[in-house]
Parts: structure tokens; sequence; C-alpha cells
């Protein structure tokens, strides 16, 4: 299947990008926007402090929202969660192309119209799961793909995190896994959750008959960015903090009937390209802007990615809301065509060696 194109290595055509929220990843992207040739119009964070960091990083600074969006090409939205939403709304009916931190909304529902509407306004509504777009990822899909059945995915994401007001652990750390397993092609149908204040644990059904297991925490000491893709023929480690090896596959060798008493397994790590996810996502926003109707057209694949991450993130929360009954993502969503998210695969997938 042939996906969208990313962009090329060389610079992408001169956008003029509007940053609202200059925290910590509006820094990131920021910088990862001006590094890729795209131009900075302005940047508006209502917090001084901020606005200062802002405008001794050389960018011009706004000084509403409203004139952030009025010189621009494209909004990239930076600001907390509980603002996404509108200001996503108010840069569509502007005519602006739009990059959001996830989420787009506080649910699919919410998330469904947003997306309608950047569809109606023929503007590119991109997502930012950056984790989707990590070539060690992209391996990982790759691997996976090649390693049989899954029977079971194992994965941990936790740190020490002060807690936000406007976010829950559920919201803040699923959509990474979420996307992940969507890079996958491991669709989750079913979700249990149970969550307190700083830590959740997540056990998912996926389409194809495997299991899930996902420990969520804001106050472990240990940082752990993992997922282990238990299958047939092999079984696939991806460890994000590992700068060497991020992708590890061990498969077991030897006669079927010695593989329960004198089994060897090998091992090995594919070759992983040293390129910066934000920088290969803010490749492909530009690539989709650049490209018109067509770039239009692929960014629905990437639409309905993020409407299923927030689906899975709905699904989670309702359970935990009702003490961990088992609830149906698609309760959570009008499901979009499994075909159109294959092409989003496709395209993240490009970034690797073949």
């Amino acid at each position: 299947m042939t996906g969208p194109a990313l962009l090329p290595l060389g610079a992408p055509p001169l956008l003029n990008v509007a940053v609202l929220g200059y925290g910590y990843w509006g820094v990131n992207v920021a910088r990862a926007m001006r590094e890729g040739g795209l131009r900075i119009s302005g940047v508006y964070d209502p917090d001084g402090d901020r606005a200062a960091r802002a405008m001794v990083a050389g960018h011009h600074y706004a000084s509403t929202v409203e004139a952030a969006i009025r010189e621009c090409d494209a909004v990239a939205v930076c600001a907390p969660p509980d603002e996404h939403a509108d200001l996503v709304a108010s840069a569509i009916d502007a005519g602006k192309h739009v990059w959001v931190e996830k989420p787009i909304a506080p649910n699919a529902d919410a998330t469904a119209e947003l997306l309608a509407r950047a569809r109606a306004a023929k503007r590119v509504l991109f997502v930012d799961h950056t984790f989707a777009f990590a070539p060690a990822v992209q391996a990982l899909a790759r691997e996976v793909r090649g390693a049989g059945m899954v029977r079971h995915v194992e994965a941990a994401r936790t740190h020490l995190c002060a807690p936000r007001a406007s976010a829950d652990v559920i919201g803040d750390l699923l959509p990474h896994d979420a996307s992940i397993w969507i890079a996958c092609e491991l669709r989750v149908k079913r979700v249990r959750a149970v969550q307190d204040y700083l830590d959740a644990r997540v056990s998912v059904e996926f389409d194809q008959g495997a299991t899930g297991s996902l420990y969520l925490s804001w106050s472990s000491a240990l940082k752990l960015r993992r997922t282990t893709v238990y299958a047939s023929k092999a079984t696939v480690l991806y460890d994000h903090l590992d700068p060497r090896e991020p992708v590890r596959v061990y498969a077991v060798t030897g006669a079927e009937a010695e593989r329960a008493a004198f089994a060897q397994v090998e091992s090995r790590s594919p070759v992983v390209p040293a390129l910066e996810p934000l920088a290969v996502a803010v490749r492909t926003f530009a690539r989709l802007i650049a490209d018109g109707d067509a770039g239009l057209a692929e960014s629905e694949a990437f639409a309905d990615d993020a409407l299923r991450v927030q689906a899975v993130v709905d699904a989670a929360r309702e359970s935990a809301r009702c003490g961990g009954r088992d609830v149906e993502v698609a309760e959570c969503f009008d499901e979009p065509p499994v075909a159109a998210s294959d092409h989003a695969t496709a395209a993240r997938a490009e970034v690797l060696p073949t």
C-alpha cells in the first residue's frame, strides 16, 4: 500500500506558524519548526515569564491570540489541554491549518466535530502524536509485522510528575501508547482500567485476539518508556530510553521438537535512523499543507488515528469511573475506515531504511 510521502530531508516550503503556548512542549515545537525551515511568525502565552523566554529566543511576541492567528498560515496549539478545543476551532474558523498537541479535545465526540470542521474548511488538522513518528517505533512496527501472531503486549510509562489541574494520568500518558499500538497495526477493541490520582492500570483486548497490559504513573522514581510485544515467532522489545539499541528482537532457533528443552535464543537489534521524532512530524505537517488537495486527503489518515486514540482514552476513563468494568471502544466513537488508518502507518514507516 502506498501512503502519503513524508517531506524529504531538504527544506520544506516556507510556512508562517503562530505558536500558542510556550511551555515545555511549546518551546520544543517552536524550535523544531524553526530548525525545519518553517518561520515562527509569532508566539502567544499569557504567562509573563514564558512570554519573556519567547522573546529571548528571538520570537516575535503577539499580544493576543487573535493577533497571533491573524499573521500566519498555520497555528501550533501548545496551550494547556483544556484550552485546545477552543483554540483549534478559532484557528480553523480563521482559515488556518492547525498543529495541536494531544488531545485535540476532551473526548472523541468533540474531536470528531473539530475534524469535520477542518475537513469542511479544507484545512489540515494535525495531532502531535510524536511517538508514532519515532524511527524506533516504526522499527518496532516493522518487526512486529514479521513476528507472527501477537499474543500479548506489555508496557509501562512512568516518571515523577507534578499533577496538573487540567490533566489526568490516563489522558496524559495513555495516548502515547495507544498511538504506538496503532502504528503496530494493533487496534484496541475493549478496555478495562483502574485509576487513582497518580497511577493507572490499563488492560486491553485487541481486534486480533491479543491482550495487553499497561502501567501508567506520575509517581514513579523510575522513568520507563517500554513496550514488549510477545508474538508466536519472536518477542520484540522497544525501550525509548535506550539510545543504542531501542529495539531488540528475541527469537527461538532450533527444530520445533527441541524448542522446550534445548531452545536457543538469538537476539538482534535493527538499525534505527537517528532522526528526531518531532522533526519527522514537523516535516509531515508541512508536506500535507504543501500538497494542497492531495495533502488534505492524506491528512484524513492521521485524523482517523487521532480519533481512534481519543476513543481508547475515553473508554479507559469510562472504565475507571465505573470501577474497572469492560468498556468497548466502539461505544466511544464511529469507527473510521481501517484502510485510511493504514495510510498513516505506511507514511510514517517511510522514515526507515529498506
